[in-house]
């Protein structure tokens, strides 16, 4: 039987792996140190900026305590991890329990193979440290692309920003953090999350093809069984979410609008779609094919009783009408109901950002005078 360990998992991941005990268990002491880390980025902007004296800018500035985006950085990134790591403790317990969801449970080779073949991706025991690479390469061009950008704030943002060359505090204060950011904290989240989403879409799929889900009639979360996998697609969407904020908000925060944020903005819409619903397809495809299973079977024995004049068990009935309302959508539940929502979220944002200056110089016509 395949057992991991979350310790040994993000072994090549130091600051992550920190938050959890040898055990594997995540320690909540180990945890809010972490988390207590990041708290130098807002600290050390904050000093920056009063040496600067940039809390406010005039005109259309945005001081320290005018930009949206750069707060939603400091709020968010901490959340982010505590979703990473419950995303990562959820693997574990779904990987060290799978058996629980299997026909007798007993595992298939075919499934150990692909198991196995996820956990040593995730812990860089493969080719996969080359995707966590790129990751790094593509946060490092855009924290040098961020640097061009704060040259000439003006030209790019349509504001001045505290953090620009011309405040030599505020530049190296929010230099360092957002390439820590984008090269170390992002990359490394992105490809831990990306990664876990796959794995469990690729476990679920080779439990479809090998037909041996073993769903539990009476499990409370009223889709047989099934809620750690959908626990994990909403711990992941909440860290996608969180990233989509953070682009919104720096878009608001500015008066132009760049290709550095509409670019990724398209990305994670585009990306939320096709999340919200590969993440659900092969666990719809398992719930769905053992409920018409168990219907089958209940079936059988009514037709069996009415074809032998007996009187049909009001049980039986019971278990039929019990099984019936199994949802085969794991949205269709509260907690399910949350993830979509979440899901839908960004793409609505992404509507309104998108089309907010159409219906703006609309409504300018329609008030100007004729």
């Amino acid at each position: 039987m395949l057992q991991s360990n979350a310790k040994s998992l993000l072994k090549g991941f130091k600051f992550l792996s920190f938050a959890f005990n040898f055990d594997g268990t995540i320690s909540i002491k180990r945890m809010v140190l972490v988390l207590l880390v990041t708290l130098i980025f807002p600290l050390i902007n904050i000093l920056g900026s009063y040496f600067d004296n940039t809390f406010y800018l005039p005109g259309n500035g945005r001081g320290l305590l005018q930009h949206y985006g750069v707060w939603a950085f400091f709020i968010t990134t901490p959340i982010i991890l505590v979703f990473t790591i419950l995303s990562v403790h959820n693997f574990i317990l779904l990987i060290n329990n799978v058996n629980r969801y299997l026909i007798n449970e007993r595992m298939p080779k075919e499934l150990e193979k692909v198991i196995s073949a996820q956990l040593n991706s995730i812990s860089l025991k493969s080719n996969s440290r080359f995707i966590l690479l790129l990751f790094i390469i593509v946060g490092f061009m855009f924290s040098i692309v961020n640097y061009i950008q704060t040259l000439h704030p003006l030209e790019t943002f349509g504001n001045d920003i505290y953090d620009s060359y011309n405040y030599k505090f505020g530049f190296i204060a929010n230099r360092i953090h957002l390439t820590i950011l984008w090269t170390i904290i992002y990359p490394v989240v992105l490809f831990i999350v990306v990664h876990i989403y796959v794995s469990t879409i690729l476990i679920l799929k080779r439990i479809y093809e090998e037909k041996i889900f073993y769903m539990d009639l009476f499990s409370e979360d009223g889709c047989g069984g099934a809620s750690r996998f959908r626990k994990i697609i909403l711990l992941i969407t909440c860290v996608y979410l969180l990233i989509f904020i953070v682009m919104i908000t720096l878009k608001v925060t500015h008066n132009s609008s760049y290709l550095t944020i509409n670019l990724p903005l398209i990305f994670m819409t585009i990306f939320f779609i096709a999340h919200n619903s590969v993440g659900i397809y092969y666990l719809t495809k398992i719930i769905k094919s053992k409920k018409n299973e168990y219907l089958e079977k209940i079936n059988s024995q009514l037709k069996l009783s009415l074809n032998n004049l007996s009187s049909i068990p009001e049980n039986l009935l019971a278990l039929r009408d019990h099984v019936i309302n199994i949802k085969t959508n794991p949205y269709a539940t509260d907690l399910g109901k949350l993830t979509g929502i979440i899901s839908f979220f960004p793409t609505l944002l992404a509507v309104i950002n998108y089309l907010t200056p159409f219906f703006n110089t609309i409504f300018k016509y329609l008030a100007s005078p004729k």
